[in-house]
């Protein structure tokens, strides 16, 4: 059984995907990372992680009507990856990384303990009341500073 499954919906490799790393070396047990191709899966793998790879999709939801389109249809997506990898892998814990994983993570049921590392500003109302609601829902929610939590938490 999976101890934990690992989800970020981009595969670069920034500040929170190196956190994520670090967490994921610092745990014991059977670990695994779903997320796109590139640096990041690159890094877990060599890192000792199990890596399922998922599509790559685009990052960008604001913009012209390709990105307003694209956005929610990788969003739903990835939510529909979530919940099969969920219930496939049966993990203790799911973390999700990032906004866009916390938001698939609605679908999953309530049974299931999330774990959600948030580490950016909200970038609009639509979105942040989202978010905040998949923090609602989370066992455990990681920040980066105050302000983000700030900004996280208005109620």
């Amino acid at each position: 059984m999976t101890r934990i499954l690992f989800t970020s919906y981009s595969g670069l490799l920034g500040g929170a995907e190196r956190v994520l790393l670090d967490c994921a070396a610092a745990l014991d047990g059977p670990h695994v990372l779903a997320c796109p191709p590139g640096p990041l899966s690159e890094r877990a793998h060599a890192a000792g992680l199990t890596v399922i790879p998922i599509p790559e999709r685009g990052l960008r939801i604001r913009g012209g009507l390709r990105a307003r389109i694209r956005g929610p249809v990788g969003l739903a997506a990835h939510a529909a990856e979530l919940r099969r990898l969920a219930r496939d892998l049966d993990p203790e814990l799911i973390a999700v990384w990032g906004m866009r994983s916390a938001l698939a993570s609605l679908v999953l049921p309530r049974s299931r303990p999330v774990a959600f590392d948030h580490h950016d500003f909200l970038p609009g109302r639509l979105i942040g009341a989202g978010v905040r609601a998949a923090a609602r829902r989370a066992a455990t929610v990681t920040l980066p500073s105050a302000a983000v939590g700030d900004e996280l938490d208005r109620s």
